[in-house]
């Protein structure tokens, strides 16, 4: 583990936001590192790759990862910091009990991590696909960048492993599918929920907004985590 240099990521964000003003976007969102030291001291170093960050009434550019560290919660960003309770507790022989976390446990379980959202701006509540591919594909070079950035050696998708893919090496055909060529594995990825890359384990689930209950996301989560950990 070595300290999490903040500076880049800082600049990249700031090159990504000027080039969405040069093409007429509004409202950029930055993220990355809720907490860079926390981040970059903790093991393994998790990141969760999602969609985009929900602006309903906000009408300005943003920082993601600020607001969750002064504290912010929601309900969706509570299952998050659950996840990361039980990926963080979890090893190839146990899978720790789903935590009792109050808001306090859960504000310093999110600064442990990264947030990578595809969409960095004037998010949606509801998500469309053919929307964040067309972001995907437009920012490809900025989004691998920040991930180079962060270094991370969990990668949680949620619900949008197909874009991840197009960052690691698949490439975008004419029928708008990803393909199954690239980096990560997609047949084993689909079967198994999980794929090793390298150094980085990958889970593929749905996004933690999901209306399951969150006692089989946690168990869910957890058992994907472990196998990957097995299968290391």
């Amino acid at each position: 583990m070595t300290d999490f240099n903040f500076a880049p990521l800082l600049s990249l964000m700031e090159q990504w936001k000027s080039t969405h003003k040069n093409r007429g976007w509004k409202n950029f969102i930055s993220d990355g590192a809720v907490d860079p030291t926390i981040y970059g001291k903790s093991s393994p170093r998790l990141c969760f790759f999602l969609k985009e960050a929900y602006t309903k009434g906000i009408d300005t550019d943003w920082s993601l990862t600020e607001w969750l560290a002064s504290g912010a919660m929601t309900r969706m960003w509570g299952i998050v910091a659950e996840w990361t309770y039980g990926i963080r507790n979890t090893t190839p022989e146990y899978i720790p009990h789903k935590p009792q976390l109050n808001r306090s446990e859960k504000a310093e379980l999110l600064r442990t991590v990264s947030i990578v959202n595809v969409k960095k701006n004037n998010g949606n509540v509801n998500s469309d696909y053919v929307d964040l591919l067309h972001y995907t594909m437009a920012d490809r070079t900025f989004l691998k960048r920040e991930l180079d950035i962060l270094s991370p050696t969990v990668i949680v998708c949620g619900n949008n492993s197909s874009l991840l893919r197009l960052l690691y090496g698949a490439e975008l055909q004419e029928d708008g599918q990803v393909s199954a060529e690239g980096d990560i594995p997609y047949k084993f990825m689909r079967e198994n929920g999980y794929a090793v890359v390298g150094n980085q384990i990958i889970l593929d689930y749905y996004h933690p907004a999901n209306q399951y209950p969150s006692i089989l996301n946690y168990y869910t989560v957890c058992g994907l985590y472990q196998q990957a950990l097995k299968s290391k």
